[in-house]
């Protein structure tokens, strides 16, 4: 999900439907189970803070179950790193 917010307008983008669209397609097209939370940090904070982001990227998957979520936030990151989970 990293590049996403930059792409979009640079003034009022969370406001656009057009932003967060970007990516339900992205999870529509690969699956939640191939996709994962990421940011490309320098560029992004000119664009919006941090939790902005995740919030805007909250409420487009807010209809995914737990478990998908889940994938989304942590487990897919955790897999591809081969990170055991934290306790």
């Amino acid at each position: 999900m990293s590049g996403i917010r930059a792409t979009c307008v640079w003034r009022g983008w969370m406001e656009t439907r057009g932003s967060t669209s970007r990516s339900v397609w992205v999870i529509a097209s690969f699956g939640v189970e191939r996709v994962a939370f990421g940011g490309d940090w320098a560029v992004a904070i000119q664009v919006s803070s941090y939790w902005r982001w995740v919030a805007a990227l909250g409420a487009s998957t807010a209809r995914l179950l737990f478990g998908e979520q889940r994938w989304l936030w942590s487990d897919n990151a955790r897999d591809c790193y081969r990170l055991t989970a934290a306790t």
